[in-house]
């Protein structure tokens, strides 16, 4: 009895190796595996340090096995037909399971099927999937994570493909389908530096958006209330397109941060910059009231209140053109002029600062008899002509012009012929010169008659004398 419990403590504690024939249990009778613990842990321990020069695993080459790599702290589980579980390939507590996994880099992950995880920190998973720089981690198939802190999901997606520019920056997080000739059509990217691209492994811009279908390519935002309710927007043919599926909702909706509505392009094209509602594809600014193509309400009472037009000199020299009960068009440059000019620009006619007007054609007014009525002829003529006179003067306004003028004094007129007299909502007085003609031509006229009495009387004096 004394020597069969001694050679069972020998074969319990002794250093020595025994071979064994069949399943060996711990714990139990009755083992179902090689090695059978039964109701406990197993627990495998290594050196409190890693070794700065560890020897060699346990097993390397090909083969199939679970194996604790104890001097690199490192895990290896599945098939190996190559060399990627021995010490060159095994990263310090790295963890690899799968076929022909490598998992070289430190603390580094890799599972699935010849999948390698060589940065350190790295994880990769998938189907021949690589993560080869530091904290990269990539899924899929074929997929291939070249840069510090990317992920890359996907088939056949490699981020070499992608340049490490100013302009272009590392992929942070990368999802594509495709094929290795074509592998960027379908992607899904965020960059580093926070850029997305969809369809596009190279964003420009915050978000880029590639072409992905003829009709629907770019964007797609479907109500909340219907999914047949969207809208689309898209980038084709050089021009930017937007298009609401919904013919009866506005196309546009632009609000203010209190969700007040500024501006509406309705369906039918009608542009309201105030928030209103009408149709006939008409355009109305500060008002929702558009009784015309293009309908501006006043926004104050300063020349500033309809329209304003700035030149390219700067904020100083501009126009208005605005309707206060008047209609008026005003240039707040001293030395601007008024010119209309043809298809060929030539300038037509002019209106000068100093209020000089110059036509190249011929000046016209209504005088159709038909468009008149109450018709009398004009009398005393010659009278009213003869108590006017002529004056030469300058103007008191030097923007007027400094040149010698010369004409007729309102007031003189007014009190002959108050008709030719206008006066202003300032109080000044203008003169219809053109209206001079007919008092002209009476006058003439009575010259004529007078002169001709004279003859009369010349000759018939001469007679008597003869």
């Amino acid at each position: 009895m004394k020597k069969c419990i001694i050679g069972v403590y020998i074969f319990v504690v002794s250093p020595v190796g025994y071979a064994q024939t069949g399943n060996v249990g711990i714990n139990t009778i009755t083992p179902t595996a090689m090695l059978h613990v039964k109701d406990s842990s197993v627990l495998f321990t290594g050196p409190s340090s890693i070794p700065s020069n560890p020897g060699s695993p346990p097993v390397s080459g090909i083969g199939t096995r679970m194996m604790w790599y104890s001097n690199r702290g490192a895990f290896r589980s599945g098939y190996v037909d190559g060399v990627n579980w021995n010490k060159d390939s095994t990263g310090i507590y790295s963890f690899a399971t799968g076929f022909d996994t490598k998992a070289k880099g430190e603390e580094a992950f890799a599972t699935g099927f010849r999948t390698n995880a060589n940065g350190g920190f790295s994880f990769s998973s998938g189907f021949l999937t690589s993560a080869e720089a530091l904290r990269s981690v990539t899924f899929g198939s074929h997929t291939i994570s070249r840069f510090n802190d990317c992920m890359v999901v996907g088939t056949f997606n490699d981020t070499s493909s992608i340049p490490f520019t100013s302009v272009y920056t590392p992929t942070l997080f990368v999802v594509a389908n495709g094929t290795a000739a074509n592998n960027r059509k379908n992607a899904f990217t965020i960059t580093t530096n926070g850029r997305v691209g969809i369809g596009t492994a190279n964003p420009r811009a915050a978000l880029q958006i590639f072409n992905q279908d003829p009709q629907d390519q770019h964007l797609a935002l479907t109500s909340f209330f219907s999914s047949s309710d969207t809208a689309f927007i898209k980038y084709d043919d050089r021009r930017l397109q937007f298009r609401n599926t919904n013919a009866f909702g506005s196309f546009w909706d632009f609000q203010n941060k209190l969700g007040v509505t500024k501006c509406i392009i309705s369906s039918n094209g009608d542009i309201d910059m105030a928030g209103g509602w009408t149709t006939g594809g008409a355009c109305g600014i500060n008002t929702p009231d558009k009784l015309a193509g293009l309908h501006i309400k006043a926004i104050n009472g300063t020349f500033d209140q309809h329209i304003r037009l700035e030149s390219t000199i700067g904020p100083a020299s501009y126009a208005n053109i605005l309707y206060d009960g008047i209609l008026k068009f005003r240039t707040f440059d001293a030395t601007a002029s008024f010119q209309w000019r043809d298809n060929t620009n030539d300038t037509r006619m002019l209106l000068t600062s100093a209020g000089n007007l110059t036509i190249d054609g011929v000046l016209t007014q209504n005088s159709d008899a038909r468009l008149k009525q109450n018709i009398k002829p004009l009398q005393n003529g010659l009278q009213k002509l003869l108590l006017l006179s002529g004056y030469q003067y300058h103007w008191i306004d030097a923007s007027r012009g400094k040149a010698l003028q010369t004409g007729l004094i309102a007031q003189e007129v007014e009190q002959q012929m108050p008709e030719l007299v206008m006066t202003d909502e300032e109080g000044l007085k203008s003169l219809n010169y053109i209206g001079m003609i007919p008092y002209l031509i009476e006058g003439m006229k009575e010259l004529k008659k007078e002169n001709q009495l004279l003859k009369e009387e010349i000759k018939n004096i001469k007679a008597n004398r003869q």
